[in-house]
């Protein structure tokens, strides 16, 4: 179950890690994952979906640029990750309907 895949780490803070998922899991899970976020008023939360191909990376950015509680996300800079993490900054919750 997903419990596995969100650490907390004093450095990078949350993460949520989906390497290894198939495309359908991985959203799944990154929406549970949000809701969770903002519910707790994080404020960024980091997503590991790896390097790969690519294509887990894609299908994430996609469902990161239509959700309404992103309020930025960008690629991780080198040594948060690279092109394997996408940070993203949430809206407070009373901004995100």
């Amino acid at each position: 179950k997903p419990d596995d895949s969100i650490t907390f780490d004093t450095k990078t803070g949350y993460e949520l890690d989906l390497r290894g998922m198939d495309v359908l899991e991985a959203v799944d899970i990154t929406n549970e994952y949000l809701t969770n976020a903002q519910n707790a008023n994080w404020s960024e939360v980091r997503i590991i979906h790896g390097k790969g191909k690519g294509v887990l990376r894609m299908e994430i950015n996609k469902f990161l640029a239509k959700d309404k509680r992103v309020q930025e996300k960008r690629m991780g800079k080198y040594g948060e990750g690279d092109s394997g993490v996408t940070v993203v900054k949430l809206k407070p919750e009373n901004e995100a309907g």
